[in-house]
C-alpha cells in the first residue's frame, strides 16, 4: 500500500500522507510553513522560496 506525497508550495519539500499538512489555494503546504506563511503575510511580508 503506497502514501499518497505531494510537495509543499512554500518550502519545496515533500509531504508524505500522515505529516501534518493543508490545502490551500496554492496547493499543498506543511503545517508548519502554513504557519510561517500566515504570520508573514499578516506582517506584510511575502517570501517565497
Amino acid at each position: 500500500m503506497s502514501r499518497k506525497v505531494w510537495k509543499c508550495y512554500r518550502c519545496g519539500e515533500e509531504i508524505v500522507e500522515g505529516m501534518k499538512f493543508t490545502f490551500t489555494k496554492q496547493g499543498p503546504i506543511h503545517w508548519e510553513c502554513f504557519r510561517a506563511e500566515v504570520r508573514d503575510s499578516s506582517m506584510g511580508v511575502s517570501l517565497r522560496m
